[in-house]
């Protein structure tokens, strides 16, 4: 990924990447490292959630502002346990409160997943 951006949230890494996979369109990723385990891409439930959405969005627009991308999508994998909330669910809650000026939103159930598509409006 030619864009690699990581913050410190608590006591664990968040990554973020993202990689143009077509002209004019990228792909990104979210992840996260605790010290001694290995990635993942799951939500874990270590709390600072707020902050965590809040990088996330600072990396997007990050992209808009280096790259000004016609489209940006990332997935979110549906999760079987109905204690916490899905990665899907908290997407959704940060894609339709994300004010990014000349995007639109667009998100796609899929099966076990839903693909979030951020794409430039037409005039």
């Amino acid at each position: 990924f030619p864009v690699t951006i990581s913050a410190r949230i608590g006591e664990r890494d968040i990554i973020f990447r993202g990689a143009e996979e077509a002209p004019g369109e990228w792909g990104v990723v979210f992840s996260e490292r605790k010290p001694g385990e290995s990635e993942t891409f799951k939500i874990t439930g270590s709390g600072n959630q707020m902050q965590v959405m809040a990088f996330a969005i600072s990396c997007i627009k990050d992209i808009v502002a280096r790259f000004a991308p016609t489209k940006i999508n990332f997935t979110a994998e549906e999760e079987n346990d109905s204690k916490r909330k899905s990665r899907a669910s908290l997407y959704t809650a940060m894609v339709t409160k994300l004010e990014l000026p000349g995007y639109k939103a667009k998100i796609t159930p899929k099966l076990n997943a839903v693909e979030f598509d951020l794409i430039t409006k037409e005039d």
